[in-house]
């Protein structure tokens, strides 16, 4: 196993970063807020190197044989992935059965490099979970490279048989970069999920080729026949170095919710990802050298593999919900994922990738009728039943667990029937002519998430004139919506109540933007959140910087109410059950009497 002699470590070094930053982004960790972000440079790594190889490749032998490409990717990507998957199924289906749910699907989903395409009709998100995701919902990044490792060579392939040069490849290159990037620009919606836009192929393809835009630019077999001049090299490290340090603020702050991440945001990170492999590979680079350090190497080395098993080794003990691990859950994901990355490369990854398979495969051919073959055989069958009877047993994928999804149903159509009786008394109302002042009890409007809905029925006991619509999954741009049809169809009372927040952060400008449409007249409640997620806080702040700019917007504190009563939520610890939705009810009754006892007095 000898590495090339132009073999570049300090790109093991980036690929270390971009898994460490991952790992504790699942974690949950604050300060790892953008760590997401170490997939993007895993992209563009990932088309700077498969497009150097090809164009290599295309000039040393005038072609690019395709038969060969493909079965090396696969040597090295499909028997890590393969262990992982049956590992993963074996241990669910013995000891932890709950996750069986849609595990078949996702299992097949991974087997097919479609995961991402899979995630986006199943219409789930990477950003917001009530409950913990599927274990294998981190190959969806795999599935994204598996698709252009298999579209990318014949692309090559076809593009230098007609300009015959790699240069000549740039403005074709830049033409389907700047396609991906605009796509990505003009389908986000703001202060919608953006998993869809994370997820897609077409919406993630600039990094990719971007990374292959410098590889034609700028290959690696350059440097290893010229030598850069010293005050140049210099010139550029720091050029570099700069460079990786605003992608290493960028794992750190840039958080998910933020708009410009993907009006072209991620274009910028990438563009800097970009900066910083094409010093990299500069032979004797000051900044290649850093990321040559030992440590860095052996994990970069190794980041296939710990990027395939942290994530579902963080789900399957407690993790995926949003908030930091335990210390000592923490140790252990570090310990086990350790343990998983060295046997698969040592067993699976390393002897499969150097012609290990059909040695082994002759092995047992040629003995076969020994004990120890026979019981190995055994042993393999087992693990394989064991495996099969998972996936026949899994069940259809849901989206929270059955009870409380079955009280969210219950309360949209209660709230349904109550909208109904509400409109039908209003037209009651109406058609009585008393010569009587009409009641001076002030209307409620109620607007909010799945939170809300969960305690609608509560809500509509304790203000009897109100009108209720809250929906699962709803964000501040939804809201605004749902406003301006009440207030055209004069359902908008003086009062009004929004409950949001609990599906992620509120994008920049989105709250001023719902109290203005509202206006002076009206009193404004924000119910803040208490939802166990890193967003909380962001959230809080955001709806108590709203109540000092404005005199008619107020905060009712349900974060601070619902950590002083115990047992209000169910198990996400983000609804209320039915004790708890009365509860919080009353919170909100109490909270909306406080304001407006003080401005009738």
């Amino acid at each position: 196993m000898r590495k090339p002699k132009h073999y570049i470590y300090g790109l093991d070094g980036l690929r270390a970063l971009s898994v460490i930053a991952v790992i504790f982004y699942h974690l949950n960790y604050p300060f790892a807020a953008g760590g997401y972000l170490g997939v993007t440079l895993f992209f563009v790594l990932s088309g700077y190197l498969i497009t150097d190889l090809l164009c290599q490749e295309y000039e040393a032998t005038a072609t690019i044989d395709l038969k060969q490409f493909w079965p090396r990717r696969f040597r090295r990507l499909l028997p890590a992935l393969y262990t992982v998957l049956l590992v993963v199924g074996v241990w669910i289906t013995l000891f932890q059965r709950s996750f069986l749910t849609g595990l078949r699907e996702d299992v097949l989903a991974a087997l097919a490099y479609v995961s991402n395409w899979w995630y986006i009709a199943q219409d789930q998100s990477y950003f917001t979970k009530f409950e913990a995701p599927s274990v294998l919902q981190h190959l969806w990044s795999l599935a994204v490279e598996e698709q252009f490792y298999i579209v990318w060579p014949f692309v090559i392939w076809l593009g230098l048989k007609i300009f015959k040069q790699p240069i000549r490849l740039l403005v074709p290159m830049a033409m389907i970069m700047l396609t991906s990037l605009i796509a990505m620009a003009v389908l986000y919606v703001p202060g919608e999920d953006p998993s869809r836009l994370y997820f897609g192929t077409d919406t993630r393809l600039f990094s990719i080729v971007l990374g292959g835009m410098l590889a034609v630019v700028w290959p690696s077999r350059v440097f290893a026949e010229r030598v850069v001049q010293q005050r140049i090299r210099n010139i550029l490290d720091a050029v570099g170095t700069v460079a990786l340090l605003l992608v290493l603020l960028g794992f750190v702050f840039f958080s998910e919710s933020s708009t410009f991440l993907y009006r072209g945001g991620m274009g910028v990170i990438s563009l800097l990802m970009l900066i910083v492999i094409g010093v990299v590979v500069i032979p004797n680079s000051r900044l290649g050298k850093l990321l040559s350090l030992r440590p860095l190497r052996w994990i970069g080395a190794r980041s296939y593999g710990i990027y395939l098993w942290h994530f579902p080794i963080i789900i399957l003990i407690g993790g995926g919900l949003g908030m930091p691990l335990p210390w000592y859950k923490v140790v252990l994901v570090f310990v086990l994922t350790f343990i998983c990355t060295v046997l698969s490369w040592h067993f699976i990854e390393t002897p499969v990738r150097y012609g290990g398979l059909s040695r082994a495969i002759a092995y047992y051919r040629t003995n076969y009728k020994t004990r120890v073959v026979r019981i190995q055989a055994v042993i393999i069958l087992l693990i394989l039943s064991i495996f099969t009877t998972g996936m026949i047993s899994a069940k259809s994928q849901s989206v929270a667990t059955a009870e409380l999804q079955a009280h969210l149903e219950q309360a949209a159509l209660k709230q349904a029937k109550a909208q109904e009786r509400a409109e039908k008394l209003e037209r009651e109302q109406e058609q009585e002519q008393e010569e009587q002042a009409p009641t001076s009890q002030s209307i409620v409007t109620a607007v909010g998430d799945s939170v809300m809905l969960a305690a609608s029925d509560a809500l509509q006991d304790s203000f009897p004139t109100t009108y209720i619509d809250a929906a699962v999954g709803r964000q501040v741009s939804d809201a605004v919506i749902v406003l301006d049809w009440m207030a055209e169809h004069e359902r908008l009372g003086d009062i009004v109540v929004i409950a949001l927040g609990s599906n992620g952060a509120f994008p920049d400008g989105e709250i001023e933007r719902l109290i203005t449409k509202l206006g002076n007249e009206r009193q404004i409640f924000f119910v803040n959140t208490n939802v166990p997620r890193y967003w909380k806080d962001m959230v809080n702040n955001t709806l108590q910087q709203a109540q000092q700019n404005y005199t008619n917007v107020h905060v009712i504190d349900w974060d601070t109410a619902a950590s002083q009563q115990a047992n209000v939520f169910y198990e996400d610890g983000i609804h209320p059950n039915k004790e708890g939705a009365i509860y919080y009810a009353q919170v909100i009754k109490n909270g909306i009497e406080a304001v407006t006892g003080a401005i009738e007095s």
